[in-house]
């Protein structure tokens, strides 16, 4: 979200309630606000429009481990939502780029890189959502983009 202080107790944009009380994450995230969370683990991932995370340079995504926050690197627009599956996180938003790479409004992070899943789709995702073995996203697309330019794009109608 979008706030400086949270029941009294000053956090930028996002905070953590223990015990009936807010307290901070650290100096936060700032540039922008948290639009996903995500939690795998003792790992929390926040995704939005922010550009600092713990006052770092942070390209819209970080992990908050170990008691400070940690960039994800550089997604090209702003990120709606998250999931965790398995050793993948997943984003999903308006961004055509993930760590420098075409990434047409989803991507995975493993390993310490980003990557595209499949050909993306046409236009924003704004949910997602990890099932058993498969990730769900719904958005304003229609089309689920080629990964090849030999295969055709599939319709999708905001579901994919």
């Amino acid at each position: 979200g979008r706030f400086k202080a949270a029941c009294g107790a000053a956090s930028a944009n996002v905070a953590v309630l223990v015990a009936g009380h807010w307290l901070p994450l650290g100096e936060g995230v700032a540039g922008g606000v948290v639009n996903a969370l995500a939690l795998s683990g003792d790992q929390l991932f926040v995704g939005g429009t922010f550009r600092l995370a713990g006052g770092r340079p942070a390209g819209r995504v970080a992990r908050w481990e170990g008691g400070r926050w940690h960039p994800l690197g550089e997604l090209g627009g702003d990120v709606h939502a998250l999931a965790v599956l398995g050793e993948y996180l997943f984003a999903a938003g308006s961004f055509e780029t993930a760590g420098g790479l075409p990434a047409s409004h989803v991507a995975r992070f493993s390993s310490g890189r980003w990557t595209a899943v499949g050909g993306g789709v046409d236009a924003p995702a704004f949910a997602l959502l990890a099932h058993g073995t498969c990730i769900l996203m719904g958005g304003a697309f229609t089309t689920c983009l080629s990964p090849s330019p030999l295969l055709p794009p599939t319709p999708c109608r905001n579901l994919a």
